[in-house]
């Protein structure tokens, strides 16, 4: 199959080149003679003739598709990245090497009681609470100067309500192996936190109750053997 006929952008990239625009490159289409589709760049010269009149174009095409579709690929992964982050029960975001949020996720601003415009941009010490931004700080800090990630559990307080955490911090880094940004995933484990003192409690009942009924068995068997020596004393006299 031959080449479909100029396109309405191809007329209109012409047109605007003999009318004298420094216009010299777009992007379109071409079909091939087996009937494929290609996304190509095209890159046009002017031909001027001796008194500077423009009086031709002398066209380049490079494929460009393999790209298109890398491109393509790109933002689908970027989208479902976004949509996973945006969607995650986990608290997100990323600082960068000021220690200002490039970016945060649904569950964070939720328990910050913030929007986006109002974290984005802002310092750590100006977004999380007085009472634990020292401590995130001197935490992410950690990570921009080893360049390493690491886990913790914690207790905040958010607005005097006691509250337990596991946070994963871990360093972004550029092509370079540098450090330029710092990962949080924050999990709210207060629920497991609870369960884990209601399990130590429940076994610390139990050790007391097994002491004291061993307590209550050692002093019944020493009555027991007083009893038993009280019988022969009373044997003994009859």
């Amino acid at each position: 199959m031959s080449p479909p006929a100029k396109t309405a952008e191809q007329k209109d990239f012409n047109r605007r080149i003999f009318a004298g625009e420094k216009v010299t490159s777009f992007e379109t289409q071409r079909l091939t003679k087996d009937g494929r589709l290609l996304d190509v760049w095209l890159t046009a010269t002017k031909l001027i003739d001796e008194s500077g009149k423009v009086i031709g174009i002398s066209a380049t095409e490079r494929d460009i598709t393999e790209r298109k579709r890398k491109e393509a690929e790109l933002k689908a992964s970027e989208a479902r990245y976004r949509t996973l982050v945006e969607n995650a029960s986990d608290q997100i975001f990323m600082v960068n090497e000021e220690l200002k949020f490039m970016a945060m996720n649904s569950a964070a601003l939720s328990l910050l009681r913030k929007k986006l415009d109002e974290v984005l941009g802002k310092p750590v010490a100006e977004v999380f609470p007085k009472e634990i931004s020292a401590n995130n700080i001197a935490n992410l800090e950690k990570v921009f100067k080893t360049g390493k990630g690491f886990t913790l559990d914690e207790e905040l307080s958010f607005g005097g309500q006691r509250v337990f955490v596991n946070s994963s911090l871990s360093p972004v880094k550029n092509n370079e192996g540098k450090t330029v940004a710092a990962l949080g995933v924050v999990r709210d484990i207060t629920e497991r936190k609870r369960k884990d003192l209601e399990l130590k409690k429940k076994i610390s009942d139990l050790e007391i109750f097994y002491k004291s009924a061993m307590d209550r068995e050692d002093r019944i068997l020493e009555l027991k053997a007083k009893v038993e020596e009280l019988k022969k004393i009373i044997d003994t006299k009859v």
